[in-house]
């Protein structure tokens, strides 16, 4: 007898229990709570939020290489300028050195490094140095074997030739060492939610990776 009180009172229990609750989440109300659940489901990402992504990595190496190429002859030109400035070979000697080995690398690197930075989500930036003295050393090193293959300013073809090869290299070099030192420029994602209140969730990678 006892123990059929208990079942009783057991099912009874249970019973009114499952009826407060479907009381209490009502259709309205089961509808508010289904939409305040956050969806985790990435949302392809919108126009505005394209127009203000990062250059793409072959958008950059492209850009870089084009203007290598253009730093090539430029700063070959510049050397042979002030070399002529002066007799004095300790005078224009260390300008020109300068300038040759030193100013198609810095132009390279530096609109490569803006490129790269254009638009970046906060707390990932990528560095100007390292780039850099990697297409410096890119750089001399070619410049010392187009030394030796005879380059100079009044041959169009092989400075022509050159500067491609010198464009490119600097370029595949700058982006390579920000692809291993810099941060995923693609690493940003968003997330749609249907919580009251609360906006699209962008989600951005921490770890250093290639982008």
């Amino acid at each position: 007898m006892f123990r059929a009180l208990m079942v009783m009172t057991i099912v009874l229990t249970a019973s009114t229990a499952s009826a407060y609750g479907a009381r209490l989440l009502a259709p309205d109300d089961a509808a508010s709570t289904s939409s305040g659940n956050v969806s985790l489901t990435p949302t392809p990402p919108s126009a505005s939020s394209m127009m203000n992504a990062p250059a793409s990595v072959w958008l950059m190496r492209g850009a870089t290489a084009g203007v290598g190429i253009a730093a090539v002859p430029l700063s070959l030109w510049f050397t042979s300028v002030i070399g002529g400035l002066s007799n004095n070979l300790l005078a224009t000697a260390i300008p020109s050195l300068l300038v040759m080995g030193l100013l198609a690398p810095t132009i390279t690197a530096l609109v490569s490094w803006i490129m790269a930075n254009t638009n970046m989500p906060d707390g990932q930036r990528v560095g100007f140095w390292l780039p850099w003295l990697g297409s410096v050393v890119i750089h001399c090193a070619l410049l010392v074997v187009g030394g030796f293959l005879g380059l100079s300013v009044g041959a169009p073809v092989g400075l022509a030739v050159f500067s491609i090869i010198d464009g490119f290299a600097m370029s595949f070099t700058i982006t390579g060492i920000q692809q291993l030192a810099g941060r995923n420029v693609g690493a940003v994602s968003s997330l749609e939610t249907h919580s009251p209140g609360e906006s699209t969730m962008n989600v951005v990678t921490l770890s250093q990776v290639a982008f």
